[in-house]
């Protein structure tokens, strides 16, 4: 075998270890093969090569320190050369013998994770799984005692750079997620690192080979998501809201899927236990609050999302199939997660099979997702880049020196060059992205989300100008956070320099808001007339006689756009007055509010194209549409988010009454939307008032407020009865009979 073919047969193979085992560089570990045995061609390691040890792992380990410092397998005896000081001896020792390749790659790297400087003390390597800089993670291994040639650092680091090692994962190459971490932001979840908060709760012997991933539920109202008793809990946990956390390395062997015997829980899985699982708690909730085993045990609709998300990151990083996603439940006899056994189906409980069909649907969005292209990237990946970037109206806009505006198109040549990065930025720009002009895994799949939501025609969500304004908020939060300065962009795209308009800030915010034609500086146009026409905003016959709020001014002479929130004619000077975004964006000493703009001015040419503005009836479409969803999180049955309150919406209010009647008060209701005798006889003389303690009929009549078109003031749950919703409603106080009355059910 040549060199080159050593390297090549190697390199694979330290990819998938490393992915394998969570961490370290490939180009090192395939670097340190070549130096451990000069390729597989240096006689004195013959004998380690035929038995697959290519690293020269010893029989023993650093005594005693984890769990695998003794080798049970076969194992050989040879010389090998040792350094003591400044001179060399050969000594006889024992060496490890392998059944491939791989397990010697993984042993090695299991060596790195979990060997300590004594029993129960601090980790020697394990930092340099996660050690980016291949001199720092060689010289970390070589400095803390792995071996003792003085040389070793600049051997590996020579033999790397000489067979290019570093350059083989870039350029385009498709490769699979390093982490959980990666696999979770490709699927929009970012992932919360308390794995070092926890690492004095981690067992001392703890060698996990995470084979299967286990869904659990907490089992209490309320949140836990660090570790306990001295390893107790799960390696992830999930909230109430969707956020995900991670207590411990997926390598951490903890106590999660035991059987106690003296509490009646036994084993009925046949190899699932605590050494090859890793596990996910999640939050649920009681409708009474109660910690109670016989309870009805929920999970909510975002952390049933992540949880499934998780589960596809894990189980595609560490290639693990469908048939090993368990329940607790599915290891031994014990209730866990409810939800997704005994309470399966409940409310916003999914069943498990849902939960598995989703967890599919996130796999295979993942393997959609692997490619990264960047500059020097080249093939029919790229061209499909640039083809996607034109569709979604990513290309320039400029002006020749007659002072026509024309459309400089991306070439789909399939060459990845610094137009084709422009482009990217642009577009991570106005996703909210990292700017860093590199197409991975979560800028394509943000693309392939605006490709769904175009060819299924303008999906755009009705909004009010108020939530229009906290967008505005946010990006101007956002631009002080990044130390951008208020003002006119002078380079192309506008995400290469440090400043940010009012223009720019009001294109950001509607793109955010649904409006993803054009944002490149071409607002106006065809394509954002017919967006806003799209989702209910009307276009003035007269800007003259526009006044008021929500108006949007599109000009004419070069894709900008001002929207202002108050427009205020004075007859005395002939002035439009407009607050509007820029002026609230003045964290700059220099900058000076926007002049008024003459009425006469909107209309000759040289300002306005077009003004819309926001109805009234559509800001009440808007909380209809709030209310449907509310209607749909609480009780698990899909309805039309059309802004509609028509017969489907107040057969859905039936559906809270009977969801509400069974949580507050027990009462087996069949939650059917069909009132009748039933229903009646169980609400009869129920009502909510204002102060009373948290119930969820409270809920229902929130999100009744929102299907009527009025502002609860927020939706909780259970709801409280509080002075916002008694200011909604004009009452202090709402029976069941009122309610079904103005429902008109």
């Amino acid at each position: 075998m040549t060199r080159q073919e050593w390297v090549d047969m190697i390199w694979p193979l330290a990819v998938e270890a490393c992915r394998k085992m969570g961490g370290y560089l490939p180009e090192i570990l395939t670097a340190q093969t070549c130096q451990e045995n000069g390729y597989g061609q240096d006689p004195d390691c013959e004998v380690l090569t035929e038995v697959n040890n290519v690293l020269g792992m010893k029989r023993w380990l650093i005594n005693e320190t984890w769990e695998s410092e003794y080798w049970h397998g076969g194992f050989i005896t040879k010389k090998t050369p040792e350094w003591d000081g400044n001179e060399m001896e050969y000594k006889d020792d024992y060496f490890r013998k392998y059944d491939s390749i791989l397990d010697c790659l993984c042993d090695y790297l299991q060596f790195m994770r979990d060997a300590r400087y004594s029993v129960g003390g601090k980790y020697k390597y394990r930092d340099v799984l996660t050690i980016k800089d291949p001199f720092t993670l060689i010289e970390t291994v070589r400095s803390r005692g792995y071996c003792t040639d003085p040389s070793y650092t600049k051997s590996v680091l020579n033999i790397m750079t000489e067979w290019k090692l570093e350059d083989r994962n870039k350029g385009g190459t498709t490769v699979t997620y390093s982490s959980v971490r990666e696999a979770l932001a490709a699927l929009g979840v970012e992932l919360i690192d308390r794995v070092a908060a926890n690492a004095g709760e981690v067992p001392a012997h703890n060698a996990n080979s995470h084979e299967f991933f286990v869904e659990h539920f907490l089992g209490v109202n309320g949140t836990n998501p660090d570790l306990y008793g001295g390893g107790y809990g799960g390696h992830y946990f999930i909230y109430r809201d969707g956020r995900c956390s991670q207590a411990a390395l997926p390598t951490d062997k903890l106590w999660h899927v035991g059987a106690n015997a003296n509490n009646g829980f036994y084993y009925i899985h046949q190899t699932a236990r605590n050494y090859n699982c890793v596990g996910v708690e999640c939050a649920t909730f009681t409708a009474s609050g109660r910690d109670d085993d016989n309870e009805t045990w929920y999970m909510t609709e975002a952390t049933q999302i992540t949880s499934a998300k998780l589960a596809a990151a894990f189980l595609t990083v560490y290639g693990i199939p469908m048939d090993k996603l368990l329940r607790h439940g599915d290891v031994t006899n014990k209730n866990c997660p409810s939800p997704h056994k005994r309470d399966q189906g409940l409310g916003s409980n999914w069943t498990w099979d849902r939960y598995k069909n989703e967890v599919q649907k996130y796999i295979d969005q993942l393997a959609g997702k692997k490619t990264t292209l960047l500059i020097g990237s080249s093939g029919s990946e790229v061209a499909q880049l640039q083809k996607d970037l034109d569709n979604l109206g990513y290309y320039n806009i400029k002006q020749n020196d007659a002072g026509q505006w024309y459309e400089e198109h991306l070439s789909i040549d399939g060459d990845f060059g610094k137009k084709t990065e422009e482009q990217v930025r642009l577009f991570q720009f106005y996703e909210g992205l990292e700017t860093d002009g590199i197409a991975g895994p979560k800028t394509l799949g943000r693309i392939s989300e605006r490709l769904t939501e175009m060819s299924g025609g303008n999906t755009t969500d009705v909004f009010t100008m108020g939530d229009l304004e906290l967008t505005i908020n946010n990006i101007m939060y956002e631009a002080k956070e990044k130390g951008w300065l208020y003002g006119n962009s002078h380079v192309y795209p506008p995400c290469l320099d440090n400043y940010i308009s009012c223009d720019r800030m009001i294109s950001l915010a509607l793109y955010r808001h649904g409006i993803k034609h054009q944002p490149h500086g071409g607002w106006c146009g065809s394509n954002l007339e017919k967006a806003l026409v799209s989702m209910g905003w009307v276009k003035a016959a007269d800007p003259e006689k526009v006044t008021g709020k929500a108006v949007v001014v599109m000009y004419k002479n070069g894709g900008f756009c001002h929207a202002f929130w108050q427009v205020k004619y004075d007859p005395a000077t002939g002035l439009c007055s407009k607050y509007d975004a820029g002026e609230q964006s003045r964290w700059m000493d220099n900058v000076q509010p926007f002049n008024g703009v003459k009425r006469n001015e909107w209309t000759d040419g040289r300002y306005v194209g077009a003004v819309y503005t926001m109805p009234d009836e559509n800001k009440k479409k808007a909380l209809i549409r709030t209310g449907q969803q509310y209607s749909i999180d609480f009780t698990g049955h899909r309805i039309s988010v059309d802004g509609i309150f028509g017969d489907e919406s107040r057969k859905q209010v039936v559906r809270m009454i009977q969801r509400a009647a069974n949580l507050d008060y027990q009462a087996q209701l069949k939650e059917d939307g069909l009132r009748g005798p039933k229903t009646d006889g169980v609400m009869a003389g129920h009502y909510v008032e204002l102060g009373e303690d948290p119930q969820f009929l409270t809920t229902v009549v929130e999100i009744f407020c929102l299907l009527m078109g009025k502002d609860p003031h927020g939706v909780e749950f259970p709801g409280s009865y509080g002075n916002g919703l008694a200011e909604c409603l004009g009452m202090n106080r709402i029976t069941y009979e009122q309610l079904i009355a103005m429902v008109g059910a």
